[in-house]
């Protein structure tokens, strides 16, 4: 088990008694994780308080086959709250993308990409030249289906394909938050926590990416 691991095990509740006493002496001693433990802990309670009903429906979906998760993928209930967190996390983003017209609209209570958000998901590549809407990641779901990660200024999301629109499943606003919680890579953590629990094999490389666009991503 990493420390990474280790760290939202113990969060969790789910290490021995030794474990879980040297990962809280480890915690006291660095501010940057006192701060992350606080905010998981904060974003947990606020979740389970606000959004149970979404949080429940959302336990259902994580509950199917999926793709390795990055931190310890045999708990559901990880799953599960990583899943709810997304979707309720979609519903407080969404207000801040909705600022810019023409990227997300409700339908039916879904999130769905449309005008330039859509037009990016539909043809733009990753290797494109950056723009407003920037595209991340392309993989296939374990239904065969596809998702692509993109990114508006510091804001991030995920989108996957439902028959001709993209359902957005996630978004991120980029504001701080906190300590070392954004990876090297600047890849939002939670963004990467919705990727890892729908990918299913290897993102696209740049030849598949062009043929499942070419394929109007069926």
């Amino acid at each position: 088990m990493t420390e990474e691991e280790e760290f939202f095990a113990w969060l969790d509740g789910e290490l021995d008694a030794e474990a879980a006493a040297r990962v809280a002496a480890r915690v006291e001693a660095d501010p940057a994780l006192r701060t992350l433990a606080d905010e998981h802990r904060a974003m947990t309670h606020d979740l389970r308080a606000a959004f149970d009903p979404v949080m429940k429906a959302s336990a259902v979906v994580a509950s199917k086959p999926s793709g390795s998760l990055a931190v310890n993928d045999n708990r559901p209930w990880r799953r599960a709250v990583a899943a709810a967190a997304a979707v309720a996390l979609a519903f407080v983003g969404g207000m801040q993308f909705a600022t810019s017209p023409g990227l997300i609209d409700q339908r039916d209570g879904t999130m769905v990409a449309t005008a330039a958000l859509q037009d990016a998901l539909d043809r733009q590549l990753a290797s494109a030249p950056e723009g407003d809407i920037r595209i991340g990641v392309s993989f296939a779901q374990s239904d065969g289906s596809y998702c692509r990660s993109f990114s508006v200024g510091s804001d991030s999301g995920l989108a996957c394909r439902e028959g001709d629109a993209w359902r957005v499943e996630g978004l991120f606003p980029g504001e701080d938050i906190g300590g070392d919680f954004r990876m090297a890579s600047g890849t939002d953590p939670r963004l990467a926590a919705l990727i890892d629990e729908r990918i299913t094999g290897a993102p696209l490389d740049a030849d598949g990416e062009a043929a499942a666009r070419e394929a109007d991503w069926r």
